[in-house]
């Protein structure tokens, strides 16, 4: 079912396809991080994890979902 994701999305409140699209987000980065040999590559040359991979797929879908409707997503702080 290859829109699953997008329909779950679908039924979120703003407020809580944003939070979903921030959770993704910090996932993403922090697996991103434990993996360095993942970074600065593109899409097609990426080897990573499985986990990597999933959590990019994620946090794409749901800043995807939130831009279309017309949010910001918050980005987090960092230092």
């Amino acid at each position: 079912m290859p829109n699953e994701p997008h329909r779950q999305l679908e039924g979120l409140s703003d407020f809580e396809l944003l939070e979903r699209e921030s959770n993704d987000r910090t996932e993403f980065m922090q697996l991103e991080r434990d993996e360095p040999q993942s970074s600065g590559t593109t899409f097609r040359e990426i080897r990573a994890s499985h986990a990597l991979l999933n959590a990019w797929q994620r946090w794409t879908q749901s800043g995807m979902a939130a831009r279309l409707r017309g949010l910001l997503p918050r980005r987090p702080q960092l230092g």
